[in-house]
């Protein structure tokens, strides 16, 4: 992503901001999102230039297809 000042949070802002979650719940220290059958969580690196995606799927592929999703999804932000 970048330095400080690079726009980490503002990226995580706009996502929080486009949600309207229907169950689960968003963390002050990040944004969680959970899905039927999976769940992603999407937080700023305090020590690295970089947002950390954390997810959780039935399987290894569709965890990574979901991590996958949210990083084209934070690149078409910026």
């Amino acid at each position: 992503m970048g330095i400080t000042g690079s726009g980490k949070s503002t990226v995580l802002d706009i996502i929080m901001s486009l949600l309207t979650p229907t169950q689960g719940h968003l963390e002050i220290d990040g944004v969680k999102i959970d899905f039927d059958a999976a769940w992603v969580h999407l937080r700023k690196s305090n020590t690295e230039p970089i947002i950390r995606i954390y997810t959780e799927a039935k399987s290894e592929l569709k965890a990574v297809e979901l991590a996958n999703r949210f990083v084209k999804e934070i690149n078409s932000l910026l």
